[in-house]
């Protein structure tokens, strides 16, 4: 089946997203300095089994980057509660974790939430480190644990290409997303849907202690952990 490109919009701001499979809906977020086209393996694996919906992150591809961190979040929302689908799987890697965090509890459509080493406790690493261990390490180093050197290049060339064609918005999209991953999350009381939490064990941007803060607040919420990170 055809991946199809879509957009959603509200006033001014324009969401671009992916749709592609057949059956059970899942809403997959990707993580910071790529797109969601560099998971496109991952989303061509799910929609063997389920309606695969994937959105790029505001400020990410060709979705608009909004004015402040209040509203990063937003176009999400507005997003998902439009949705025709009754019961939605949302799963958030990295900073999409921290997206799907802010999601569920405003959206009534998510069944199920799956985190996989999400953002969402308040990173204190300093501005360097931060940044390139968010937007090179991470995600490089994921990709070569798989050996996948087709995914890597995939990585680079979206990272490259959202900097030069957003090049004059990249200061601004930068400080937001360090504003937001450094405030973190501070609502996990209100994640009633089951939760299922995947972390990797040497993830050093998002330590492990970080998964057993977020399964203690989180009451219907289970972690497992996974070499790497």
């Amino acid at each position: 089946m055809k991946l199809q490109e879509k957009y959603f919009t509200h006033n001014s701001e324009k969401l671009q997203y992916y749709q592609v499979g057949q059956g059970p809906t899942v809403v997959f977020l990707h993580g910071g300095g790529v797109t969601a086209l560099t998971y496109i393996k991952i989303i061509e694996l799910l929609s063997a089994k389920y309606l695969v919906i994937a959105p790029n992150l505001p400020g990410f591809g060709e979705s608009t980057l909004p004015k402040n961190t209040d509203t990063y979040s937003n176009i999400l929302v507005r997003f998902v509660n439009t949705l025709e689908m009754d019961s939605i799987t949302l799963v958030g890697h990295s900073l999409g974790g921290l997206m799907a965090l802010e999601i569920a509890p405003r959206c009534p459509k998510v069944g199920r939430l799956i985190l996989i080493d999400p953002a969402g406790i308040p990173v204190v690493s300093s501005k360097i480190v931060f940044l390139y261990k968010l937007f090179l390490e991470k995600t490089v180093r994921s990709v070569l644990l798989f050996q996948n050197i087709f995914v890597l290049m995939l990585m680079k060339k979206e990272l490259f290409r959202n900097i030069f064609t957003r090049f004059f918005e990249y200061p601004r999209l930068i400080s937001i997303i360090e504003k937001i991953l450094r405030s973190g999350f501070n609502h996990f009381e209100k994640i009633k849907v089951p939760t299922l939490i995947l972390w990797g064990e040497s993830d050093e941007l998002f330590p492990k202690e970080n998964a057993e803060l977020m399964h203690k607040q989180i009451k219907n919420s289970v972690v497992k952990y996974t070499k790497g990170n």
